[in-house]
């Protein structure tokens, strides 16, 4: 290589490494100073009275959009709750070894549990419906899905805070985990207890094991331990703690999210094997509609799997035309479940059946 082809790519690379330390340097300069940091994290970690007000607030809208099943009025009440600021704060607290904001976090946190699941408690008691709605039954059934979720928003939250440049991510941050919500549940169940009925347009099945307080509670714990923990993280990256006094406090969050990945890893199990045989279901009907035409108005309407140690029970509920289905249908697709799975299944179709008139041109 000559000398001049040497000196032109050494003049590029000195223009790259300068780019590159100049624009690391504006990252830095956009961080916020660690002081600034931990005035705002101790402003947020106060029990005060706006704090308690504005959770309040949220939670009625919170609880009433849950008994409407309202998704609209739901993700309202999530930007308006303010919880996710005691959490950050302790997450700062565990990575700094600050006891004052850990103390601080931990009781505005606490006492604002208590408060949302007694108001929702309250609020279902004075509405008095007995209907659970998609808007609940979704949030019973935490997965490792979930976490991951906590914990990107939790990184997304450390970052928003310590960054200037990107602070307006927060509400963001606050629709995509829901806090709030899941104690709302909570409040409702425990209204609720035994009398829950699943709306009709929902796998009546599911009232027959339906945990609405404890899996709620789950939800709940499943964001906490991801926020705590990602956040924490992200604090410790970006030099406002120091490792080695916030190993402890990290390593008791990341045992805490073990633990609760535990129930929530049986929850994605059952997810992926839900899907799955749906997949399957609809590759059969693909396959069945070169037979008979009619396949192809059949509308799937419920579908709840249930994997036991040496069979898989299928229960599948759908609209099709009348008389179309017979048992011998059902035989075959619970063969072809059989196969694919190489397990055995037992399949239970039940059949809505509807009529087609069309009028002569």
């Amino acid at each position: 290589m000559s000398q001049v082809k040497i000196e032109i790519i050494s003049f590029l690379l000195y223009i790259l490494i300068c780019n590159m330390l100049e624009q690391t340097q504006k990252i830095n300069n956009q961080l916020v100073s660690a002081s600034e940091l931990t005035h705002t994290l101790e402003e947020n970690s106060l029990a005060s009275a706006s704090f308690y007000s504005l959770l309040a607030l949220a939670t009625a809208i919170a609880t009433f959009g849950l008994l409407g099943n309202n998704a609209a009025t739901i993700i309202g009440a999530m930007i308006v709750a303010p919880l996710m600021n005691p959490i950050v704060s302790l997450a700062y607290g565990i990575i700094t070894g600050k006891k004052n904001l850990l103390k601080q976090s931990l009781f505005t946190l606490l006492t604002g549990i208590v408060v949302v699941i007694l108001l929702g408690y309250l609020l279902s008691e004075l509405v008095g419906t007995k209907v659970v709605g998609s808007e609940i039954v979704g949030r019973t059934a935490p997965n490792l899905i979930d976490l991951g979720v906590a914990i990107a928003s939790g990184s997304a939250a450390g970052l928003a805070l310590s960054n200037r440049n990107i602070s307006n991510a927060l509400p963001g941050v606050a629709i995509a985990v829901a806090l709030v919500p899941p104690l709302c549940v909570v409040g409702i169940g425990l209204a609720l207890g035994n009398n829950a009925i699943v709306d009709i347009t929902l796998n009546r099945r599911l009232n027959e094991a339906l945990d609405i307080p404890t899996g709620a509670f789950l939800l709940f714990l499943t964001n906490l331990a991801g926020i705590i923990l990602s956040a924490g993280i992200v604090f410790v990256l970006e030099k406002y703690g120091v490792l080695r006094k916030s190993l402890i406090g990290l390593l008791i969050t990341l045992i805490t999210a073990i633990l609760v990945s535990l129930p929530l890893n049986y929850r994605l199990q059952e997810f992926l094997l839900t899907n799955k045989v749906f997949q399957q279901i609809n590759q059969f009907a693909t396959v069945y509609a070169q037979e008979k035409d009619w396949v192809t108005q059949i509308d799937a309407q419920d579908i709840y799997v249930d994997q036991q140690k040496d069979n898989i029970s299928v229960f599948l509920s759908v609209t099709a035309p009348k008389d179309a289905i017979s048992q011998g249908d059902v035989t075959q697709l619970e063969k072809f479940l059989t196969e694919q799975n190489k397990k055995p299944v037992t399949l239970e179709m039940r059949v809505l059946p509807f009529e087609v008139f069309k009028t002569q041109p």
